[in-house]
């Protein structure tokens, strides 16, 4: 997104970069302007994220402006567009809208994931696990698949409990990184691309985070939890035995 916009002249040495972000967003913007261009975005993050997430995103010294936990990133996106339209020199980087989201990961992510699975496993996968926050990492996947003609199946992850996706509601939840609040624009432009939505109950992600602890020794956050629940609940289908389930 980054390098786009400073191909296509929108970010420049004056330019203030902001973003709504649960904290890899805002991690990746900080770690890529201080290093490139000497200069720290402006982060909206909700409370809903928790203090331990926030105090991380601070490490880097970036300006954090929070914002009211039971509205989710939703209410943080506002405050970040809102910010952007009353100051000039603004670029908001606008991940759950803008289409170098996607693009990013039809050009690195689904190719990398295609050619190690045939690499490693002599197959091709038969479907890819990822969680929904903007939608950037299915969807841009899902697009390489398309343009390669490829046939493995894309699946989302969203929480039980904020399953706007699949016709339930939004409450705060404990999955830093799913579900925004909102349906993004993304999701919305790339969903039939989705073979199928699962949700995941915040004690089946954190159980699964434990389990990844003691079997697999991985320390893992809780939306990889949820994509690595549903990862192995498809994995236990009959039509899948014996084929290879990819996640992050």
């Amino acid at each position: 997104i980054i390098e786009q916009a400073i191909a296509r002249g929108e970010i420049s040495e004056d330019t203030e970069i902001v973003e709504a972000s649960s904290g890899n967003v805002a991690f990746a913007l900080s770690a890529i302007l201080q290093a490139r261009l000497k200069k720290k975005p402006r982060i909206f993050i909700s409370k809903m994220h928790g203090e331990t997430k926030i105090r991380a995103v601070r490490i880097s010294g970036v300006p954090v402006m929070l914002t009211a936990a039971n509205a989710g990133t939703a209410l943080a996106k506002e405050k970040s567009v809102a910010y952007a339209g009353r100051k000039k020199g603004v670029f908001e980087v606008n991940q759950h809208s803008n289409p170098d989201n996607p693009s990013a990961h039809c050009l690195s992510t689904g190719p990398e994931l295609y050619h190690q699975c045939h690499l490693l496993t002599g197959q091709a996968p038969a479907e890819f696990v990822a969680g929904l926050g903007s939608g950037g990492t299915a969807i841009g996947v899902a697009m390489f698949r398309d343009e390669i003609n490829a046939s493995f199946k894309v699946i989302g992850v969203e929480p039980e409990e904020a399953s706007l996706l699949t016709g339930g509601t939004f409450c705060a939840h404990r999955f830093s990184g799913l579900a925004p609040g909102f349906v993004t624009d993304i999701v919305e432009a790339g969903r039939h691309r989705l073979a199928k939505i699962e949700t995941v109950s915040w004690r089946e992600g954190f159980d699964v985070c434990r389990k990844m602890l003691i079997e697999e020794g991985l320390l893992v956050g809780a939306s990889t939890g949820a994509s690595i629940a549903v990862a192995l609940r498809r994995a236990r289908l009959p039509e899948n035995s014996g084929k290879v389930i990819v996640t992050i």
